[in-house]
């Protein structure tokens, strides 16, 4: 269809005119109180359509850029773009309708996103250094950095979950860069929870690319293996077993020019990551929970707050045992 006849839907402002469809119903709602919609036509009532306003500043621009000149060196794991705004004050975009989407992700799911993720995160990235791409969440090592500021509290974490205190050592480890000498940054999509992927008849889908910016791998990692999301609860826990197992296959995939040829520092700085990740989301859970939930209600905020825990728990459990392990490894080295 061509813009015109799109733009015969929107009105100026950036809100579909309502005598113009058939059918229209909200999917979610931004941070902006702006709706994400399905709809149809009045002049065909057939095929449906997906309209996604501006839900923050700078949205359809960087979503743009995007679908313009990252995602043509994919496989198709998105959905078409059909229109935009050329008004960046009343952005809005409007996708191709992929249906009613199941978001209970388990093992073999995760495996198709980690696979698709490790070709994303191989693309070069010297020509987007430049580039106007921001992260939605302070990078970690600023939640390293809150985290301290806040030992107390967090302190007062680890002793709930029942870990031991010198975990908090290795948050200072992470303020100071992790991974910076053997870990080059990458294209991350920058919001990889489980709302924002979903595979049907087997194909993966990514959704929602406006938050693509240069990161650590660890960060499109957390999301998939470890995010809790207040509207998308996991339908089952991830075993330490299986996010080893899927980090390992990551790590085949991804092969950086490194000496962590076995992939065991790599995974123990993941481990590291997401304890930092989960620690600083707890902190912003109970924010939210002190405040009445915000745009969360406090039962979906609860339920969060307890896939977070399990999470540390798992990820604190699997650094301790690969330092047990290294630690071990060493010393039998030094008996031999």
């Amino acid at each position: 269809m061509k813009m015109d006849k799109w733009e015969q839907i929107v009105s100026a402002d950036g809100y579909l005119i309502p005598y113009n469809l058939s059918f229209r119903e909200s999917l979610y709602q931004g941070m902006n109180g702006r709706h994400v919609e399905r709809f149809k036509l009045a002049s065909d009532a057939e095929t449906s359509y997906i309209f996604k306003p501006v839900t923050q500043v700078g949205q359809a621009e960087r979503e743009v850029w995007v679908y313009e000149n990252v995602l043509p060196l994919l496989p198709k794991i998105y959905p078409r773009l059909l229109a935009r705004s050329l008004d960046p004050a009343a952005g809005w975009m409007i996708y191709e309708d992929l249906g009613h989407l199941s978001h209970d992700h388990g093992p073999e799911d995760l495996n198709a996103v980690i696979e698709a993720m490790a070709q994303w995160h191989r693309l070069p990235t010297d020509s987007w250094i430049g580039a106007r791409l921001v992260p939605p969440k302070p990078r970690v090592e600023a939640m390293a950095g809150e985290l301290l500021q806040q030992e107390a509290k967090v302190a007062g974490f680890m002793k709930e979950l029942h870990l031991p205190g010198r975990l908090l050592g290795d948050i200072a480890e992470i303020s100071s860069g992790l991974g910076r000498n053997h870990v080059p940054l990458v294209l991350s999509h920058g919001d990889l929870h489980a709302g924002n992927y979903t595979r049907i008849e087997g194909r993966l889908y990514v959704l929602d690319w406006e938050h693509v910016h240069l990161n650590t791998p660890y960060w499109d990692l957390y999301h998939v293996l470890d995010m809790s999301h207040p509207i998308f609860p996991r339908k089952a826990p991830l075993t330490h077993k299986v996010r080893d197992r899927l980090l390992r296959r990551y790590w085949q995939l991804y092969v950086p020019r490194s000496s962590d040829a076995s992939g065991r520092i790599f995974a123990r700085e993941y481990y590291l990551f997401a304890m930092v990740f989960s620690l600083w989301m707890l902190l912003l859970i109970d924010k939210d929970l002190s405040h009445g939930g915000g745009p969360w209600s406090s039962d979906q905020l609860r339920i969060q707050q307890e896939e977070t825990k399990y999470s540390l728990r798992s990820c604190a459990r699997s650094l301790m045992e690969s330092d047990k392990a290294a630690s071990g490894g060493k010393n039998n080295e030094a008996a031999g």
